[in-house]
């Protein structure tokens, strides 16, 4: 649309359907690294090589952030009300870091916010428990095992730890299994016809295995009675046939 060439770098496990995607609307796609953050290296390499070039972070930067805010803007405009609960996913933190922006600039401090996340890309939950109570700090993971690849950041982001000793609004970290992930994203398919990716299974699965109504008998009276708002990030890189392999590899 602008005329600009661009190079998108990519782990080696993105899928057929999203590299061809890409392919589509004209980028050069490189192939490397196991994980996200070996794919992040490499770009900045190729940064350093070509100073002419602008690099473009998927999740650590404030304009990020900024873009992604204007979601709250839009769910207050819907919603005319406050929310009890607002409830998402986790990778490396700038989806969250959006959100809690918005939720910052309509006053909403004192709403909690759920991030869930899959086990084996718990980046965040890692950093929550190391901290055990104290300062909340990034802390690596040793892999991403998980099956929501797009979650598969090994470290959170300096911001969102930030955030997360701010409390302000309160961030509750959770954690859920693939199968649960997996699960979700197929019932919310049969109920809705929609196709999400497991990053967005995680999410929905605090509502499909009682996690949320389970936070609120536990904190009966703290949580308002507000609505509960779950946020539906990622789809791009589900198919039928994917859906089917999960329910092959879970038993579904």
């Amino acid at each position: 649309m602008l005329g600009l060439k661009c190079r998108v770098f990519l782990p080696n496990y993105t899928s057929e359907v999203m590299k061809e995607k890409f392919r589509k609307e004209g980028a050069d796609t490189v192939i490397v690294g196991d994980v996200w953050n070996e794919t992040n290296d490499r770009a900045l390499v190729a940064v350093r090589e070509s100073p002419n070039c602008l690099y473009v972070h998927p999740f650590d930067d404030p304009i990020l952030w900024t873009g992604h805010s204007t979601m709250i803007d839009e769910i207050a405009e819907d919603l005319d009300a406050v929310p009890s609960m607002i409830i998402t996913c986790c990778g490396g933190g700038g989806l969250l870091c959006g959100i809690i922006e918005g939720m910052r600039r309509h006053g909403w401090t004192s709403v909690p916010v759920l991030a869930m996340e899959t086990r084996g890309a718990d980046s965040l939950n890692a950093a929550v428990v190391a901290a055990n109570g104290g300062t909340v700090r990034p802390v690596r993971i040793p892999d991403i095992t998980s099956i929501a690849k797009s979650l598969g950041s090994l470290i959170i982001c300096d911001q969102l730890a930030n955030d997360c000793n701010t409390s302000a609004p309160p961030i509750l970290s959770h954690v859920c299994d693939d199968r649960e992930a997996a699960e979700a994203c197929i019932k919310f398919a049969n109920q809705h016809r929609i196709l999400v990716e497991p990053s967005a299974g995680a999410s929905l699965s605090a509502l499909y295995t009682g996690l949320v109504q389970r936070l609120f008998t536990e904190n009966s009276g703290k949580y308002s009675d507000g609505p509960v708002v779950v946020i539906i990030c990622g789809g791009g890189a589900v198919t039928l046939d994917t859906i089917s392999e999960w329910k092959t590899k879970f038993n579904l």
